[in-house]
């Protein structure tokens, strides 16, 4: 349950980012971008694929769904999509497989992202079988259970541009296993141990390769392919030490190497001769010392160089061979100064330089004199506490940016930027000035676009307009945490060209109304004033301001808003006023703003709640007023609400008791999202709300459900009703729901459900964990047996479970019997449980699993839970798809060398807090595909030479908290 609220949270989220799209008539949490012929599903719970809408639909996206499975009995959820759907997105859900029965119709595959999923199996025969063999040229299986890509795993894929599997466990990659048309291949983020040439060499289209993240400690050498030319190689990530002058021969030619975040400690000689570079990226290494010529044979190509994050104290001499050099980047070294001709080599082409994070203790302005195109410098975070007029001079008047940020300064003379006739934007946040002239900015009034003043006038007392007045061409002012206590009027319409003002973190007590004018701010799109001591909002305060689009004014101490504070904004689509101490807000606040879609005034004390605040055309709303102390809600008692556009509606955490029906008109026809958990509400109002999708009403004050509870929620999907008193239900409590999808009845008092409970809705996840059920309600569930994925009947009082409890539920995935009083299975027990993928047995005083019958019939099982189970011993898990086994905290000896047997595809292993004595080394044998395993919290005492032979695939080992009284030093030798 906690997987699906976080992905609700995300679909909330996602669903106020669709403004101007149409919402899907198969489902209302969906968006059909009907311009795009696009179904997107962000988000949205699904336990199978969803039935779409006939129509021309070419893109569908599904992500963040929960799917676990994708069957052949969805087929019919895509009937009329065989052959124009082209670009499918499943990325992000749960699905173990490969869906190979749902993608094998689709002849105009195109583009294919099945990314963050569970899949392990990539044969060959798979792909064979498709359709779209021929036309799919984007394939994206990055982040899935992957360890091996067998020999011809992708050939049948003729198309195919761009192939992405990186964030997998592949150690192994089979000759020819990939087709020839593909220009792209990402095996990043892996566990190879060497770059595998015998699977890349013969790809003559390949131009982009990506192999960083793995275990490399050496290249090939040479490292050769039937190619002439790579776009792009990426090496970082790795464990490299050097790299010989045999690697890179000429063979083939590269636009863009990355070495980073390797172990380089050195370059040598011609390292990169023949390689033709253009961009050379070498950041966070160790390289100390450069060769004079390891740049030879690029001299005339290279244009980008990055050795950031190195420990370079003396200027690499090799640099000035580079004489087409644009960006160089010596960021966070151990350089102190530059000598006079340091950059001279590349003085005419030189356009970046970054010098930050070093130990200059003043500007190197010999060392970039001759520099006649530098247009950005970085000097920040250095050691530089003043700055003079001639620092600039004679060379800075090409200078567009620059930043001397966080260098301590504490003196600024009022010339010293005089020579920057062209400088557009100036960062000199976390500083402590103490002396500034006041005309030092002057010289830039026509040009400086942004100026970063954060953090730079702690102990400052001139008022800062003082400085930054009549800058006017000034767009981007960042003068948060100075202590500033007021800005004049006279100081903010002298920028006429503003368009973001953050003085957030500062002292100021009021924003004087005319402070932004709609004569003179005709840009200003952000206002941050957050974190400072407002103690009101006044009337016409944002008024008419033509482009202003986020106002921030969070952690202020805001009392009251008053009527018309913000109005006539036409692009005005967010207000964050939450944080503050909001006691009232008068009607009409918020005015005439069109564009109008997130309010947050959540964190406040408001007692009462108007829609009256709201007047005139919004967009669709996002309303956040939860974590208040609300009791009354439209307490003005409008005769005639005005429907209001509000989308998503979240009151949680209030003392609300009831709901007036006016509240519900006003709200009703837009409403999808409703949130009431933690108020004192015992029953809903009748005014119906049609398209309400998901209704939170988590710890309220429910005791009982009638027939009419819901009257107002007939098409809601998902309904939460956790951490209630519920003990009563009446059979029809939910029969006007027909699309009830998700239903959340845990932490309550229910003892027993009516039969017919469930009749006429579509259930697909059901939750009554902690409640009183003595058996599982049978008859109740057999009502949804079609649509049931996932049940949690844990912590409830089951002693037993009967060969027909679950018989019915022939497509339930998920199965949760946690924390019940269960010590017998029967051999019937999850009989016809043939699609079952989860099942938890933790916590129940099960003592013994002596043979396979009570899981025999499990033949999906993927992940099985049997921690604190009381288990003496365990048999065989005859699951052959089983990938997580947690034995955890039993009373386990030993374990059967048979336990496995059956069992050979187990990835994750718990054995933790048992009394087993000695490494199960008899286990391994089965067990080779083990990534990770806990043994820690039991009395062994040894961990010899051969106490993990076998485990080649190992990640993750823990072995904490043993008794070791011995432990041999090539324990982990073979764990690389």
């Amino acid at each position: 349950m906690a997987v699906f609220l976080s992905t609700l949270a995300i679909m909330i989220l996602s669903l106020s980012e669709t403004g101007g799209n149409d919402i899907c008539s198969f489902n209302q949490l969906c968006t059909c971008r009907r311009s795009h012929h696009e179904v997107i599903c962000r988000g949205v719970p699904f336990s199978k694929f969803p039935t779409l809408s006939t129509g021309a639909i070419y893109q569908v996206t599904l992500i963040r769904s929960g799917l676990e499975a994708y069957r052949t009995t969805y087929l019919k959820a895509q009937a009329g999509l065989e052959n124009i759907l082209t670009t499918l997105d499943l990325s992000q859900n749960q699905l173990n497989q490969f869906p190979l029965a749902v993608l094998s119709p689709l002849s105009n595959l195109q583009w294919l992202n099945l990314q963050g999923n569970q899949i392990d199996d990539v044969h060959n025969f798979r792909w064979a079988q498709m359709n779209s063999k021929n036309t799919l040229n984007s394939l994206f299986l990055g982040s899935n259970h992957i360890t091996t890509i067998p020999e011809g795993t992708f050939v049948k894929l003729t198309n195919l541009n761009l192939l992405n599997v990186e964030g997998n466990l592949i150690h192994d990659v089979g000759s020819h296993s990939f087709p020839q048309s593909v220009r792209s291949l990402s095996l990043s983020n892996n566990i190879l141990k060497k770059v595998p040439l015998h699977a890349i060499y013969s790809l003559k289209h390949l131009r982009f390769l990506y192999l960083s993240g793995n275990l490399f400690h050496k290249l090939p050498c040479p490292f050769h392919l039937s190619i002439h030319h790579l776009e792009k190689l990426e090496l970082s990530n790795n464990m490299l030490m050097h790299i010989p002058e045999c690697v890179f021969n000429g063979s083939f030619t590269i636009k863009e190497l990355n070495l980073d975040f390797n172990f380089l400690r050195s370059l040598s000689a011609r390292t990169f001769k023949g390689t033709k570079l253009e961009r050379l990226i070498l950041s966070n290494n160790r390289i100390s010392t450069v060769h004079s010529d390891s740049f030879v044979g690029i001299e005339t190509t290279l244009s980008t160089l990055d050795l950031s994050f190195n420990l370079l104290e003396i200027f690499p001499s090799a640099v000035n061979d580079l004489k087409s050099l644009l960006y160089l980047s010596l960021k966070s070294n151990l350089l102190k100064q530059l000598g006079k001709g340091d950059l001279h080599g590349c003085r005419g082409s030189l356009e970046v330089l970054d010098l930050s994070g070093n130990l200059f203790q003043q500007v190197p302005k010999k060392t970039l004199k001759p520099l006649v195109k530098l247009l950005r410098l970085s000097l920040q975070d250095n050691r530089i506490q003043k700055v003079y007029r001639d620092d600039f001079e004679g060379w800075g008047q090409t200078l567009t940016t620059l930043s001397l940020a966080n260098n301590k300064m504490t003196y600024l003379s009022g010339g010293t930027f005089s020579h920057l006739s062209k400088l557009k934007e100036l960062k000199l946040s976390f500083n402590n000035l103490m002396y500034l002239d006041q005309q030092v900015f002057l010289p830039l009034r026509k040009t400086l676009e942004v100026l970063d003043l954060t953090y730079s006038f702690s102990q400052f007392n001139h008022p800062v307009e003082t400085f930054i007045s009549n800058l006017d061409s000034l767009e981007w002012l960042q003068i948060d945490h100075n202590n500033i206590s007021k800005m004049t009027v006279s100081c903010i319409h002298s920028l006429p060209k503003l368009h973001h003002l953050d003085v957030s973190n500062n002292d100021m007590e009021v924003i004087p109304t005319d402070l932004f004018s709609s004569a003179k701010h005709t840009y200003l799109s952000t206002v941050h004033i957050s974190n400072n001591e407002l103690g009101s909002i006044k009337s016409g305060t944002f008024d008419s301001v033509p482009h202003l689009s986020t106002v921030v004014l969070f952690g202020n101490k805001i009392s009251s808003i008053e009527s018309f504070a913000f109005t006539n904004c036409s692009y005005l689509h967010t207000v964050v006023l939450s944080e503050n101490g909001l006691t009232s807000i008068d009607p009409s606040s918020f005015s005439n703003l069109s564009r109008l879609s997130n309010i947050y005034l959540q964190d406040n004390n408001l007692s009462s709640f108007s829609f009256d605040i709201i007047t005139g055309d919004t967009a669709q709303l996002y309303l956040n007023l939860s974590n208040n102390v609300l009791k009354d809600l439209d307490d003005r008692n409008v005769t005639t609400p005005v429907s209001l556009k509000i989308r998503t509606l979240d009151l949680t955490n209030n003392r609300v008791t009831v709901i007036p029906d006016s509240f519900f008109l006003s709200s009703s026809k837009y409403l999808l999202h409703l949130f009431l958990s933690k108020n004192q509400i015992s029953k809903l109002s009748c005014v119906e709300l049609p398209v309400l999708q998901v209704l939170h009403l988590s710890c309220n004050n429910f005791d009982s459900l009638h027939t009419y509870s819901f009257e107002c929620c007939r098409n809601t999907q998902i309904l939460m009703l956790d951490h209630n008193n519920i003990s009563n239900i009446s059979e029809s409590s939910f029969k006007s729901m027909q699309n009830l999808r998700i239903l959340d009845l845990s932490y309550n008092n229910i003892d027993r459900l009516p039969e017919r409970v469930f009749v006429d809705t579509q259930i697909e996840r059901l939750n009554l964990s902690r409640n009183n059920l003595l058996t599982v309600p049978v008859i109740s569930l057999e009502h949804i047996k079609g649509t049931i994925r996932h049940l949690d009947l844990s912590l409830n009082q089951i002693e037993n479970i009967s060969f027909d409890s679950f018989s019915i539920l022939n497509k339930l995935q998920a199965l949760n019997l946690s924390s019940n009083y269960i010590s017998f299975l029967n051999e019937q027990s999850f009989h016809g449980l043939n699609y079952l993928v989860e099942l938890d047995l933790s916590n129940n005083p099960l003592h013994k699993l002596l043979n396979e019958s009570p899981l025999s019939s499990l033949i999906a099982l993927r992940s099985l839970y049997l921690n604190n189970a009381s288990l003496i011993s365990v048999s065989t898990f005859p699951l052959p798809h089983l990938n997580y086994l947690n034995l955890r905290d039993n009373y386990l000896y030993n374990v059967s060398q048979l336990a496995f047997e059956k069992s050979r595809n187990v990835r994750h292993l718990d054995l933790a807090g048992n009394l087993i004595q000695d490494v199960p080394i008899h286990l391994w044998e089965k067990t080779r595909r083990l990534v990770s395993l806990d043994i820690s919290r039991n009395p062994i005492e040894v961990l010899g030479i051969n106490s993990f032979s076998g485990l080649d695939k190992l990640q993750q080992l823990d072995i904490s908290s043993l008794l070791l009284k011995r432990l041999n030093p090539r324990t982990l030798h073979g764990l690389r």
